[in-house]
């Protein structure tokens, strides 16, 4: 599948500092990396899955999701699990295969990243965040997860370039 930045649709004022910006991005969060609504009635297997995951039993979460062809929803949630189980090598080889078969998904990548943050692989992080703000340059979780890295690595100036990205397209977005 071909993926194309989209327009995001969030409703923030002005933002001056990265400070302003904590308060605001589980809202930018979920819009980019939505975790997928718990269904009000269970027509299809990932509907349960999702009800599973929701409660936390993540072995059913992983027993209904245990087949080849995954969507990318269901692929996604795969990964979430595992990564919330601890078993982060198994949520990293998901997240690689699910990046071959969806290679321009930032959202994978941004997704890779976060889980490579918890396997102290800073290095490759940040290589994943960069391919994920190649591919939506306006990705500005990616923008600022990229600064935190650079931040904690000690890179202050790429760390102080990455905020001003963040504001930019936060202001940007919120003008619109």
């Amino acid at each position: 599948p071909v993926h194309t930045p989209r327009a995001y649709t969030w409703h923030l004022s002005p933002i001056n500092s990265i400070v302003e910006i904590e308060p605001q991005l589980r809202e930018i969060e979920n819009e980019i990396l939505p975790e997928a609504e718990i269904p009000l009635h269970i027509h299809s297997m990932f509907d349960k899955a999702l009800v599973s995951y929701a409660q936390g039993n993540y072995a059913e979460v992983i027993e209904v999701l245990q087949k080849d062809d995954q969507t990318s929803e269901e692929r996604i949630l795969s990964i979430r699990t595992y990564a919330n189980q601890g078993k982060i090598d198994r949520a990293l080889q998901l997240c690689e295969m699910a990046i071959a078969a969806d290679k321009l998904n930032p959202g994978l990548h941004y997704l890779y990243a976060t889980i490579l943050q918890e396997h102290n692989q800073l290095d490759e992080a940040v290589a994943s965040l960069k391919r994920a703000i190649f591919l939506d340059s306006n990705f500005v979780l990616s923008h600022y997860s990229l600064g935190k890295i650079y931040q904690r690595l000690g890179n202050v100036k790429s760390a102080n370039k990455c905020t001003e990205n963040v504001l930019e397209i936060l202001n940007t977005c919120s003008q619109n």
